[in-house]
């Protein structure tokens, strides 16, 4: 039990509740915001109760959060950015593009919390405070803390990234490679969890993307695997059949641009054939593919 001034308790609360289901599910613990005047304690009792339950690992990245989110109302979070814990990335973001990422009243980062499942803000290193060049020499940066599962970090991690190589090309990229390897907490594990890169060529990017994104997302779907574009080079990070069979879509997507291709389906478990009629073919497909991309949407498939 955690207690907190009714101002606190507001702003953990979140507009329609949004910020105390984003740090539960984000913990894994469930939270109970309680009103002590209301709840009938006794008299002379103010401000606010917030229970948390769940198991000890989850109540103590709850109360973790809590006070990160809550040190959010005072002025800026400082954080150590050579920490490590299992549940935290870290992505140095130039100052440049930190509104870029941010979005009008911050609802792009928003935006990402709600499709990765994260806790994500920006903070500050205490010795560049006030500072716009580090001591050494280079622009500050600014901390963009990620908080969640191993998967649902390296999403947003390569989602901000997208983002940042967008308007400042080249700060992550050089050429086709990274200047830094990915290494966040949970890398190098004894699985086969990991990511590799898919650079496009010519104006395979522009066809790969599709209108809002919607065929890497179509991609991404089917295959269950991350996939992201940081510059012209896509990223798929996942375990091993995911990564191996986004690849396997990536390259089908594209061999659709020189017209008709033969897929070799033998000894598939991701592939089901339907013989359609050739008079059919037009109904199936729409009008300019909508139909087809309709059934993709719906049952998270990709349909050539």
């Amino acid at each position: 039990i955690i207690k907190i001034t009714d101002d606190d308790a507001a702003f953990v609360l979140g507009k329609g509740g949004a910020t105390k289901r984003k740090i539960a599910r984000v913990s894994g613990a469930k939270l109970e915001i309680v009103d002590l005047k209301s709840a009938g304690a006794s008299s002379g009792m103010e401000g606010a109760e917030i229970e948390i339950t769940g198991t000890p690992a989850a109540r103590q990245r709850a109360k973790d959060y809590i006070g990160y989110v809550l040190s959010q109302r005072t002025g800026p979070v400082y954080i150590d950015h050579t920490m490590r814990r299992d549940d935290l990335s870290i992505v140095m973001v130039p100052m440049d593009c930190v509104g870029y990422v941010m979005g009008r009243g911050g609802q792009v980062l928003r935006d990402m919390e709600n499709e990765w499942g994260t806790l994500m803000f920006f903070a500050k290193k205490k010795e560049d405070e006030g500072k716009v060049v580090a001591a050494n020499g280079e622009k500050v940066q600014e901390i963009l803390a990620i908080f969640g599962t191993r998967r649902s970090r390296r999403g947003a991690e390569l989602k901000v990234m997208s983002a940042v190589e967008h308007k400042m090309p080249g700060h992550f990229l050089e050429g086709e490679s990274l200047r830094v390897p990915l290494d966040q907490p949970g890398d190098g594990e004894d699985d086969d969890f990991d990511y590799d890169v898919f650079p496009f060529r010519g104006d395979e990017f522009s066809y790969a993307l599709g209108g809002r994104g919607s065929t890497r997302k179509k991609i991404a779907s089917a295959s269950n695997c991350i996939l992201e574009y940081v510059g012209q080079v896509a990223f798929l990070a996942g375990n091993e059949r995911q990564r191996r069979q986004c690849r396997d879509y990536l390259d089908w997507l594209l061999k659709q641009k020189e017209g008709e291709f033969h897929v070799d389906v033998a000894g598939r478990d991701d592939v089901t054939t339907v013989k359609v009629p050739t008079k059919s073919v037009g109904y199936v497909t729409g009008h300019k593919g909508e139909g087809l991309r309709s059934v993709e949407a719906s049952t998270r498939t990709f349909c050539f």
